[in-house]
């Protein structure tokens, strides 16, 4: 059974890579929303060396399509590429979930 996803914006720092260290992202429910939520700016933004620049290969390493890591991340491929290209912010989330491999 699925558990609601938390309030990720809510998280320090911290505790986000503990979420991601000890969850999956198929076992949670309305994950899609909580990562839109946390791309959207912040009054106190995550400091620059929590991004990471290649998104996109993190993904590919893990061979997941963009379409693939879109379902499982509960979002539409098109976002999921804008957060991929920097055309978006990425939900800080997003490199800590592809550390987990989405498996």
């Amino acid at each position: 059974m699925k558990k609601l996803c938390p309030d990720l914006t809510a998280l320090s720092d911290d505790a986000l890579r503990e979420f991601w260290r000890v969850h999956q992202p198929l076992q949670l429910k309305r994950l899609g929303d909580r990562l839109l939520a946390e791309s959207l700016p912040k009054l106190q933004a995550r400091p620059p060396e929590f991004y990471v620049p290649d998104l996109a290969a993190r993904r590919q390493a893990i061979n997941l399509t963009l379409a693939q890591a879109a379902i499982q991340l509960g979002v539409t491929p098109t976002i999921l590429a804008a957060w991929e290209s920097g055309e978006v912010r990425p939900p800080a989330s997003l490199p800590l979930i592809y550390a987990q491999a989405l498996t």
